[in-house]
């Protein structure tokens, strides 16, 4: 269907889309479109996430510190924040205790953290290993078989799991080359004629 008339066209038989039709459609569209984005279907892959919490200044670099890599993307700073606040209530004030007691045990080193107090306190190392985990794993919680209804996603292709084998192997995606990868051969290898 032709949307509008050619100037100069005067026949009858060619169809035009009035203005009125045009505005039934998108008052019918606009309910849709609305319980599309209620559904989760236009939403950004980070909305799971209550991101009006915002990570407290020190986060990021007991974040470095505890993982022992200091390139973690700071965009990711309110995402994790957020995630690990989601799961535990109570982590502002157990994240507060571990900063308090790092800076006075004066852990500068990621190699120094298992003789450190931290280490050796219950509660200290349970907050320390739940910071570890979102940023290795990329997501904070358990995954119960294929459901991750139970966890929350901090980031796929930032995880720190991925990096000790990144030399060899893709981030596992469903394009893992990227598009159209397969279309020259594989680096070391000489087609044949």
């Amino acid at each position: 269907m032709r949307v509008h008339k050619e100037l100069g066209d005067d026949s009858e038989d060619t169809p035009v889309l009035p203005r009125r039709r045009l505005l039934k459609g998108m008052v019918f569209a606009m309910p849709a479109l609305w319980l599309m984005g209620q559904n989760g279907f236009l939403t950004s892959s980070y909305a799971a996430v209550e991101t009006e919490r915002v990570a407290p200044s020190d986060f990021m670099s007991l974040s470095r510190l505890l993982t022992g890599h200091s390139d973690i993307a700071d965009e990711l700073a309110d995402v994790a924040w957020a995630a690990l606040c989601q799961r535990n209530e109570k982590f502002a004030e157990r994240f507060a205790a571990l900063s308090k007691a790092a800076a006075r045990s004066g852990l500068e080193r990621f190699e120094d953290y298992p003789d450190s107090s931290i280490a050796l306190d219950p509660g200290l190392k349970a907050t320390a290993v739940d910071i570890v985990s979102a940023w290795y794993l990329g997501r904070v919680g358990r995954v119960d078989g294929f459901s991750d209804a139970s966890s929350t996603m901090v980031t796929y292709h930032d995880a720190l799991m991925w990096r000790p084998t990144i030399d060899v192997t893709v981030i596992p995606t469903y394009a893992r080359g990227g598009p159209g990868h397969w279309a020259e051969p594989p680096h070391g290898v000489t087609p044949r004629s």
